[in-house]
């Protein structure tokens, strides 16, 4: 179905709505929904400048280092209750044939990207903002999964998006694959049900090569996947293990208009700043292609996202060679502590700052290249260091300027600075989280969803404005 049919079927949808509530108000009562940097991905690893392709540490915020997130399938590590993952395979609708227009996907409905810039169904430019989970193999990252979390997200912290990080190593879905689908299933009706926009993240960190494989073998194995996603696989015998499982989102989930694709969310390690063009043409492109093409049987519009060498760094690599898909975007990701978004003297230090990503993305979206930020944090790129609001504030206007969606990192319940919430935070709030339960980086985040000023914080708050000042002691904030 094209993005026009898709239009005009919506706008009927809407007519047909709108009947029905003046013809039974008991029918439309029943209509409603219910109710590395990471350490980013690559946090840790991400170089701080474009020739620097070499890991720069370990990425703590990964793995819970010193944390209670256990792997998933451990003792303790169950989903919480009240979430369960929808596996049936029928046609599944969460209330978004006839979406409240008070919702992001009511306000927007079926995205397309016209131009090099995401547009709603109408063709207008917009900009999509939310939040990114951690590893849904970690307790940590999936205590988020609650009906009343996902009210907290949707009507408090007003997230457009929500972007479910499905680690494939790191004890992930490479070992875990049903039970990791299921959290992921669980996440994608929490937040349709709500009218938010949801985002499948193939999470790869290391192996850094989306070829590997270790990825391209990744849920072949299962025999307590859902019966869907086991047909897919035995009709498709040479498919790797990404292609089956979004044909299945798609096949699932396609058809409701509000799910966006994101098969490698940050490539790394493959190649260097001098051969970036080629890592593109000959590795990630035809790795790229050969999902889109199993999506697009049963998603022809979908917005799918394509991630670049060096942790999404490269993001000028495709410009040479890009994708033919009306549909296709390309993400960058950045941590405000190591990369800078201005090109003026930095006020704090007085010389110049590390600009060369906001360069490169310039003359991605100038080539007419679509972006989306599909990960970024106030902290460095190790997950920690920080907060450094003033710079992260920087790249927030910036993005705003050029219109880039973007998803923050991360709604982790951890000790760290790129985490919005703390190890206390009840996974159960009562419509909003109170302040002693999100982090710093998370009031930041949250204000910058909504549209708020940037929050101010007590005076005996020390500011980190620059790497050089980072105080790595908790929360760390704005004057």
């Amino acid at each position: 179905m094209t993005a026009m049919m898709r239009k005009h079927k919506s706008k009927i949808t809407w007519v047909v709505a709108i009947s029905l509530l003046s013809m039974c108000f008991v029918l439309t009562a029943c209509q409603g929904g219910g109710g590395d940097t990471q350490t980013p991905s690559g946090a840790g690893d991400t170089p701080t400048s474009p020739s620097d392709t070499t890991p720069s540490g370990a990425s703590g915020a990964e793995t819970p280092s010193g944390s209670d997130g256990a792997a998933a399938g451990s003792d303790g590590a169950e989903t919480p209750s009240g979430s369960g993952g929808t596996t049936s395979g029928e046609k599944v609708d969460f209330g978004l044939s006839y979406p409240d227009e008070n919702t992001p996907f009511g306000r927007y409905g079926v995205l397309q990207v016209l131009n090099g810039q995401l547009c709603d169904e109408l063709g207008n430019p917009m900009q999509l903002k939310g939040m990114s989970s951690f590893g849904l193999q970690w307790a940590d990252g999936f205590w988020v999964l609650t009906e009343e979390a996902f009210d907290a997200l949707a009507y408090d912290w007003e997230c457009d998006i929500i972007r479910f990080a499905m680690y494939i190593t790191e004890g992930g879905y490479r070992d875990n694959p049903s039970l990791i689908l299921d959290r992921l299933e669980t996440g994608i009706e929490l937040a349709s049900r709500r009218g938010m926009y949801v985002m499948i993240d193939w999470h790869i960190l290391t192996p850094g090569d989306p070829t590997d494989e270790q990825y391209l073998t990744a849920g072949l194995n299962d025999p307590d996947m859902p019966a869907e996603f086991l047909a897919i696989k035995e009709a498709n015998p040479d498919w790797t293990g990404p292609q089956v499982l979004f044909s299945y989102i798609a096949q699932k989930y396609g058809h409701l208009g509000n799910v966006l694709y994101e098969p490698a969310n940050e490539p790394n390690r493959i190649g260097g700043y001098g051969d970036r063009f080629d890592v593109w043409k000959n590795t990630l492109k035809p790795y790229f292609e050969s999902i889109i093409k199993v999506i697009r049987e049963h998603d022809e519009t979908g917005i799918i996202i394509c991630g670049t060498d060096n942790w999404s760094q490269f993001i000028d690599a495709p410009t040479a060679s890009p994708i033919d898909d009306p549909n296709v975007m390309y993400t960058m990701h950045f941590y405000a502590g190591t990369h800078d978004a201005g090109y003026e003297v930095n006020p704090h230090t007085g010389i110049e700052g590390n600009y060369w990503l906001r360069a490169m993305t310039d003359s991605a979206l100038e080539s007419g290249l679509a972006v989306f930020c599909t990960e970024w944090g106030s902290s460095l790129a190790s997950g920690d260091g920080g907060p450094f609001i003033d710079f992260a504030l920087r790249w927030v206007e910036y993005m705003e300027n050029r219109g880039i969606s973007w998803c923050a990192w991360s709604m982790a319940q951890k000790n760290e600075v790129s985490a919005a919430f703390n190890r206390s935070t009840s996974p159960f709030p009562d419509g909003f989280w109170q302040d002693d339960e999100v982090s710093v980086a998370g009031r930041f985040y949250r204000a910058m969803i909504k549209g708020d000023p940037v929050p101010m914080y007590t005076e005996e708050m020390q500011v980190a404005t620059s790497p050089e000042d980072a105080v790595h002691n908790g929360d760390i904030s704005k004057r």
